[in-house]
């Protein structure tokens, strides 16, 4: 199964010191994340939609929030067949950083498969 991305947009930077929850706009999901400065910087999150062969958008389903991990030490991978779609963070380094996942899905209803399993299982 072929997907891409498309139409990649840098959210308004925010302070995640504070605790700001950034979750990506409905339909999108992140692909990537810069930071500027210390703790008390500013992170901006990139998002983009994400397109079937035919160039359609797939449907973004949200899931749960992970588990509160320490900054400093985390290491988070999205459970299979899932992408990431929200972040939040509060405090410096030691602080800790939760994440939402999201599974897509064919916009097309006779389809509604998980794309990224079909993905990973082959044509």
């Amino acid at each position: 199964m072929y997907l891409q991305t498309a139409n990649v947009v840098a959210s308004e930077p925010i302070k995640e010191s504070g605790g700001t929850r950034y979750v990506a706009p409905e339909g999108r999901v992140l692909v990537g994340r810069s930071h500027r400065g210390d703790e008390t910087g500013t992170t901006r999150s990139y998002h983009a939609q994400v397109l079937d062969k035919w160039g359609q958008p797939l449907t973004v389903v949200h899931g749960t929030w992970s588990n509160s991990q320490k900054e400093s030490s985390s290491s988070f991978e999205a459970p299979a067949n899932q992408v990431l779609v929200g972040r939040w963070h509060t405090g410096d380094e030691n602080g800790t950083t939760e994440y939402l996942t999201a599974t897509l899905y064919s916009s097309a209803p006779a389809t509604c498969e998980s794309l990224i399993e079909a993905a990973s299982t082959g044509p």
